[in-house]
């Protein structure tokens, strides 16, 4: 399977498709929470070299549960 150059996205737009696939897999994510969360991520090369869609997908097993769940 090919991958995608992501080097030819920006962070600006690695971070926003990164965040709106995340949000699609869960509704109940707030923007502004994730953009927090994506943006560190995009600032690792491991996950920066990730498409948005996959880096979103991994990303579900980073994810700590909010307090009190």
């Amino acid at each position: 399977m090919p991958t995608k150059d992501t080097t030819q996205l920006t962070d600006q737009q690695w971070i926003d498709g990164t965040v709106k696939k995340m949000m699609a897999l869960d509704e109940g994510l707030g923007d502004e929470d994730l953009k927090e969360f994506v943006t560190d991520l995009a600032a690792r090369p491991n996950w920066r070299a990730l498409s948005p869609d996959d880096a979103a997908t991994k990303a579900f097993g980073e994810l700590e549960p909010p307090e009190g769940r």
